[in-house]
């Protein structure tokens, strides 16, 4: 009688055991197979007493072999590798029955054994492949196909993946650089570098602009502005400086700079008197071809002494 089990034995190593079982019954060394599993999945089949030994035939429990035996040319077992035993039977039935009255039960029961353990042999080596199931259209052949292309697919999704992070990446440390130079150039705009005395009633469009130009130390022009509200059209990228000096009691004064129809408001509240003036004074930054107007107020009790309105140019620009 054959009791059900599997006609295979897989064991990992421990770089100490030598001792491994199998539990199913074999008559001889060709019927069992044994095999090295090394680190890369690569199987190696191992050579009866090269490589290994049995210690016992015809034992129905099974047995053990001890692998690697002296002068074999492989070492003990270790972690990353696994050691197969395999049942090996011929698929053949050479047991001859012929009429008699007297029936041998026992080479009767022998053969039936056999069968059912070649029948062992099949089952296992089945349940290892690539099965579809009933009613599916689809081959073996097609869903292993298909698991190739899938493989394909996501190392090729793989591939991609790493260009996008390579080229994120590249992008950060870009965006890392230019904050750096950001921050150098932050930095060095101190009021000791550049005297624009006044931006914080801009938008941030003009501050962008006042940064992007250079304050000259000495060329500039004088203008002949008239009454309040007097146009004056730049005639390159530069400043416009406006002076006032003012005498009178004490009060505000309001001034409206209108770059291009956008109004800037700034607000002074002064305290002069009627023997000094007051030097009320604002920088814009414009471009050129910008129509500047500058609107300005003040209460009836003070007296606009002096107006000094000057363009502030780059060397070679006007």
């Amino acid at each position: 009688m054959i009791y059900e089990t599997l006609p295979t034995n897989s064991y990992c190593g421990n770089s100490s055991c030598k001792t491994f079982d199998f539990d199913f019954y074999i008559e001889n060394e060709n019927q069992l197979k044994v095999y090295l599993i090394d680190e890369n999945e690569i199987k190696k089949e191992l050579k009866y007493k090269e490589d290994y030994s049995i210690n016992e035939f015809k034992n129905k429990s099974g047995s053990y072999i001890i692998f690697p035996i002296e002068n074999s040319s492989y070492e003990t077992l270790n972690e990353n590798q696994r050691i197969s035993l395999e049942l090996n039977l011929e698929i053949s039935q050479e047991v001859q029955y012929n009429n008699s009255s007297l029936l041998n039960l026992e080479t009767l029961e022998y053969s039936l054994d056999y069968l059912t353990r070649l029948i062992q042999i099949l089952n296992r080596k089945i349940s290892l492949c690539l099965k579809v199931e009933e009613g599916l259209k689809a081959t073996p052949e097609e869903l292993l196909n298909s698991i190739k292309e899938s493989k394909n697919t996501c190392i090729e999704n793989k591939t991609l993946a790493q260009k996008y992070t390579d080229e994120a990446k590249k992008s950060s440390q870009e965006a890392q650089e230019k904050l750096t130079q950001i921050e150098k150039y932050t930095e060095e705009i101190t009021p000791e570098k550049y005297t624009l005395n006044d931006l914080t009633n801009l938008s941030t469009e003009g501050r962008t602009t006042g940064a992007s130009l250079a304050m000259p130390s000495s060329n500039f022009i004088v203008l002949e502005w008239g009454a309040s509200g007097s146009a004056y059209i730049a005639p390159a990228n530069g400043y416009i400086n406006a002076q006032y000096a003012i005498t009178g009691t004490t009060g505000n004064f309001s001034l409206q700079l209108n770059i291009n129809e956008r109004m800037f408001d700034k607000k002074w509240a002064y305290l002069p008197s009627t023997t000094s003036s007051s030097i009320l004074c604002t920088t814009i930054p414009v471009k050129k071809g910008d129509t500047v107007s500058l609107i300005y107020q003040y209460p009836q009790n003070t007296t606009i002494t002096t107006t000094l309105i000057r363009f502030f140019y780059a060397e070679g620009e006007v």
